[in-house]
């Protein structure tokens, strides 16, 4: 499944906000970290294109993050909860929270919808899209380095006071 969106920061957890595929309206959010973004990407309205790969067993995948894409691998859980959607958290390899979403059921596999939910491996790649971020929210390359490093000092401060 992939999809577009655009990327808002909350603290150190940013949360994509899809739009424009209404066709294709499958994957509700996704409230992840800044770390696991590619590093161009990482600052309000960056438009990312987002793909998840469901596997029952763990994949051999390196996480691998460039300035450009970022393809990272966790444990996740879903769950049904209050919507048409399946919520799901996300692990990192040491079985720390690293984010949450909500997908569509149709967007899964019936493994996954027949039991309700359960537990399964994820990988998450996501690909920065500079020309299209510029042409779709007119800005330009100096105001999408004004937001990088606004993004950036946000997550340092809220980094140094949560340490």
């Amino acid at each position: 499944m992939t999809e577009t969106g655009d990327i808002e920061p909350g603290r150190n957890m940013f949360f994509a906000e899809l739009y424009g595929y209404p066709e294709n309206d499958n994957f509700d959010y996704l409230t992840y970290n800044i770390e696991y973004l590619p590093v161009a990407g990482r600052y309000s309205r960056a438009q990312l294109q987002l793909s998840l790969h469901l596997a029952k067993n763990a994949q051999q995948v390196d996480n691998e993050i460039t300035a450009d894409t970022s393809r990272t691998r966790f444990s996740a859980t879903f769950e049904y909860e209050f919507s048409d959607y399946l919520e799901f958290d996300i692990y990192d390899e040491d079985g720390n929270w690293a984010g949450c979403g909500g997908i569509s059921e149709d967007a899964l596999p019936n493994w996954l919808t027949d039991n309700d939910g359960g537990d399964c491996y994820v990988v998450i790649q996501l690909e920065y899209d500079h020309q299209y971020t510029m042409e779709s929210k007119d800005f330009s390359e100096h105001e999408i380095e004004q937001r990088r490093q606004r993004t950036q000092e946000e997550y340092d401060n809220w980094n140094t006071d949560s340490n």
